[in-house]
């Protein structure tokens, strides 16, 4: 089961599509889910890049939420639950999502990883990895994102502080801290101390 708990919600892991533009997936499963479409779903600007956030309310308590924003290397789906609901049933309504063809499973997120060999390419893959991790944590994946976490280039460090920030998994708190004390660039440096900050604000410690 792909749960965790963070500041009182059950959140699944993100399930990001290979296309940057699946609201009107999202909205055909909706419709044919009887779930709660927007009175007025957000128009899409011309290019299909968005920002677009859209809040899909499946019962009381139960959320979906489909995000694409520019900031972010992929745009996905995710399932936000009251706490009092448990997390089997959080996770059940993500099944369609899972067996969607258009979904990157993590195991070809950790594909897509492993053959970035160039530095640009690399930086986004470990991003994206990040992005769409399991809510529970990943060894494999916590070593991929150490390698680039300690490389020499900067854009690995940055690319790597950043899904560190997406998978909010308390083991990383270390290296954050060295890399907030260490880091050759200021800029990481701050970016690393405000990573810190927003895992304090969900209630992350080393023994969480």
């Amino acid at each position: 089961m792909d749960v965790t708990e963070r500041s009182g919600a059950l959140k699944t892991r993100r399930y990001l599509f290979e296309q940057r533009n699946s609201l009107g997936f999202v909205a055909e499963v909706a419709r044919g889910h009887g779930w709660t479409l927007p009175d007025e779903p957000p128009r899409l600007p011309p290019d299909h890049a968005g920002p677009v956030r859209v809040l899909l309310e499946i019962l009381p308590g139960l959320r979906l939420l489909y995000e694409n924003d520019p900031a972010r290397p992929n745009s996905y789906v995710q399932a936000i639950g009251d706490s009092g609901l448990g997390p089997d049933i959080v996770d059940h309504m993500m099944a369609v999502f899972r067996a969607y063809p258009g979904i990157l499973t993590f195991e070809a997120l950790l594909d897509d990883l492993d053959a970035a060999t160039e530095t640009e390419a690399r930086d986004v893959a470990v991003r994206r990895a990040g992005l769409g991790a399991p809510a529970q944590m990943d060894e494999r994946l916590v070593a991929r994102i150490t390698e680039c976490a300690t490389a020499k280039d900067k854009r690995l460090r940055e690319g790597a502080l950043c899904a560190i920030g997406y998978t909010e998994w308390p083991v990383f708190l270390p290296l954050v801290r060295k890399m907030a004390a260490e880091d050759r660039k200021r800029s990481l440096r701050a970016a690393a101390k405000l990573t810190l900050k927003a895992y304090e604000l969900v209630g992350l410690t080393d023994s969480r």
